[in-house]
């Protein structure tokens, strides 16, 4: 049985950071779902990190690519291997609210003319305390009124449809 969403994790060179968004995704509300780490080419000790995680918990898939391929290739990739129709975007350097997957996938449930949705974010500093927070749009018609102004997503929080 497919998950009810595939998360896409790239990541190049992230050993000191990837522990902390695996730890992130572990601790979700929300359990139905696969992780797609693609390893990017990394040369530091992140693919054996990774592998650590996915031999404790079979959700995580971690597939390494033979030569850098770049941020939005292996994310293309981490697509086409995708399982379910709802896909989360998480950055190796993300810490994500406990909560963020099981919100995003309900209101995705009960509103199917929706096909995207993305989250605020805090921004850490080297310790891990707040230093900062991005707001962005948060309804159809501001983003309709920014349409010719410079529109944009805060990538790691965001949660597609395929279609």
């Amino acid at each position: 049985m497919s998950p009810k969403t595939s998360i896409i994790l790239p990541a190049h060179k992230e050993e000191h950071d990837i522990g902390r968004a695996l730890e992130s995704i572990l601790a979700q509300t929300f359990t139905d779902w696969e992780l797609i780490v693609i390893d990017d080419g990394s040369t530091d000790a992140t693919t054996d990190l990774v592998r650590r995680y996915a031999e404790k918990d079979s959700r995580i898939n971690l597939v390494c690519n033979e030569t850098r391929l770049s941020l939005a290739w292996s994310l293309n990739k981490g697509i086409w291997l995708a399982k379910s129709d709802l896909i989360a975007r998480v950055d190796a350097d993300d810490i994500i609210l406990p909560e963020r997957l099981s919100k995003q996938y309900e209101y995705l449930q009960t509103h199917d003319e929706i096909d995207m949705l993305e989250t605020g974010a805090y921004l850490l500093d080297v310790t891990g305390q707040r230093v900062n927070s991005i707001s962005l749009p948060q309804t159809h018609a501001e983003l309709k009124r920014m349409l010719f102004h410079k529109i944009q997503f805060f990538h790691p929080s965001v949660m597609i449809r395929r279609r």
